[in-house]
């Protein structure tokens, strides 16, 4: 998530340190399954890619044959 903060604003200081010290304490488990899933991709490119879409999405009917997204759909997934 982004977070929009403006170095003229009120307490810039205070909540560039509150982003900053959240930085420090990221999960190291969420970094090694970025890096598996990356790897898993390159290595099995579309067969991959439809794993993790049917795992993470909520489109679970997709297959090489609807491989191509419906406006509707792409427009679901950006919302998450």
């Amino acid at each position: 998530m982004l977070k929009l903060i403006v170095s003229n604003q009120k307490n810039f200081l205070k909540k560039l340190e509150i982003i900053l010290q959240k930085r420090k304490f990221k999960d190291p488990k969420i970094d090694l399954r970025v890096k598996k899933i990356i790897r898993d991709v390159k290595k099995n490119k579309d067969l991959a890619i439809i794993k993790y879409e049917k795992k993470y999405s909520k489109i679970k009917n997709i297959s090489f044959k609807n491989f191509k997204f419906t406006s509707l759909e792409k427009k679901t997934i950006i919302k998450k």
